[in-house]
């Protein structure tokens, strides 16, 4: 027997409705899964694009310190901008969508500024709703973000070394032999390091201890340094070593004399590693140094003497010594009248007496005329001068001289330089062999294709004003 159910209509709406329900549910999680995709994408895609952004602000660090270096006394060089104050910008695509605007504040050469933002389209897959919601961000000095475009910002502060860091700096070892080898230093914008810009030669009190010598060799005894006082530090490759001689030693003045043949503590250090820059011997024209007797003017020894003066002037001194003004009141005759006519002049009548059978006219003479007899007696004038004050102001005045000893030897080779730094005297020798050497009257270089041996009482002497650059 065959039976058949019907279905209330009832049941057949539940079941309409149960399905519609789970259609809804399925439907938003396709949705959310889809949002949730697409919102992935775009931040993956603004990630990448706000990490371009440090590529291209780089770039622009990099023409700004460029141009500092290629052109700091000319600023408006090459296409630059200036805004009328401090700052220099220049404004550049990289591509259609990305590009920098690098400015440089040069209100302090010394160590000027240089700024770089970045500025980066977005790509359409980056792009969003204003609603869209983005991960703040603060990797860069300047951020924003937005559906247009992100910029990023990178500042840095610049400035100059100088190649010379330290006194002595070789690329291979350093053999300090002989004896009386120092090395020390002093400050020549300080008067408390220097004798009036001048090293003070014998004054330990303004002497400083930054006498650096180092060797970029990594080896045993990369600085010998034997008896020499090195007052200042003493750097190596990694893992060189320096070797001290008994009477030597490395660090302060004062510690030295007390620890001879030792390293003062922190004054070691093997990470060494100074960049030589490739060296090419001037192509020109050189001669040969002079050998005989020179004497140049020391000016790391002087004396002082000072002398009290009596000055008069005509002119009232401002700010008037606390010595005191005299004030000085005398006359001065001319026989033509001044011009312009000084206050307080006085015209004096000259006239000789004299005697005459006639009358004198009017205006001739001064004073009566007198009669007896027959002849008229009266004062005939002869002309007229001027007489007028001049006031002067005396006082005392301190003069100081100082008194710049010189210095005098015999020489086996005497570089007489140029007044011009960039065309200096060029001289050129093939060895030195326990020369003494003297640099004097400017701007010289010095060419030794040889071997360069100086112990003893010889030396290498650069004059005061003098300048010497050495190619060995």
């Amino acid at each position: 027997m065959k039976i058949t159910r019907v279905p209330q209509s009832g049941e057949k709406g539940m079941a309409l409705l149960v399905t519609l329900f789970l259609c809804t549910i399925l439907s938003i999680s396709i949705a959310g899964y889809l949002l949730h995709s697409r919102q992935q994408n775009y931040l993956s895609v603004r990630s990448q694009v706000w990490n371009l952004t440090m590529g291209v602000t780089e770039a622009g660090i990099e023409e700004g310190m460029e141009h500092l270096n290629t052109s700091p006394t000319n600023l408006t060089a090459d296409g630059w901008q200036w805004d009328g104050s401090t700052k220099y910008s220049m404004t550049r695509s990289v591509t259609p969508t990305t590009g920098y605007t690098v400015t440089i504040d040069a209100a302090n050469m010394v160590s000027p500024t240089v700024s770089a933002v970045a500025n980066i389209s977005n790509p359409s897959l980056a792009k969003g709703p204003e609603s869209t919601f983005f991960a703040a961000s603060t990797a860069g000095t300047i951020s924003s973000g937005g559906s247009s475009g992100i910029q990023r910002a990178v500042k840095i502060t610049a400035g100059k070394s100088s190649l010379f860091m330290m006194a002595m700096v070789a690329k291979h070892t350093i053999d300090m032999n002989g004896n009386n080898v120092m090395t020390d230093s002093f400050d020549s914008t300080s008067t408390n390091a220097s004798n009036g810009g001048m090293y003070p030669s014998g004054n330990r009190l303004k002497i400083r201890n930054s006498g650096d010598v180092a060797s970029n060799d990594s080896i045993i005894n990369a600085v010998n340094v034997g008896n020499a006082d090195i007052y200042g530090h003493v750097s190596v490759g990694p893992g060189g070593t320096v070797s001290v001689g008994p009477n030597g030693g490395v660090g302060p003045y004062w510690w030295v004399q007390m620890n001879q043949g030792q390293i003062a503590p922190d004054y070691f250090s093997d990470d060494m590693n100074f960049t030589f820059e490739s060296v090419t011997i001037p192509n020109v024209g050189y001669a040969t140094p002079q050998s005989g007797p020179a004497t140049f003017t020391d000016y790391s020894t002087y004396t002082v003497t000072s002398n009290t003066l009596l000055v008069t002037t005509n002119v009232y001194p401002t700010p008037a010594p606390a010595t005191g003004v005299q004030t000085n009141l005398s006359y001065n005759t001319v026989s033509v009248i001044p011009v312009p006519i000084p206050a307080g002049m006085v015209t004096n009548v000259l006239w000789v007496a004299t005697s005459s059978k006639t009358p004198p006219a009017l205006g001739t003479y001064v004073g009566a005329v007198t009669v007896k007899g027959t002849k008229y007696y009266y004062n005939l004038i002869t002309g007229t001068n001027y007489t007028y004050p001049i006031t002067t102001y005396t006082y005392s005045s301190d003069l100081t001289q100082t008194n710049y000893a010189t210095t005098s030897g015999n020489y086996d080779y005497i570089l007489y330089g140029s007044s011009d730094p960039d065309h200096p005297a060029v001289y050129q020798v093939p060895s030195i062999n326990n020369a003494n050497v003297l640099v004097m009257g400017g701007y010289a270089t010095f060419i030794v294709t040889g071997d360069v041996s100086i112990s003893g009482q010889n030396g290498l002497t650069i004059a005061p004003d003098s300048s010497l650059k050495m190619y060995v």
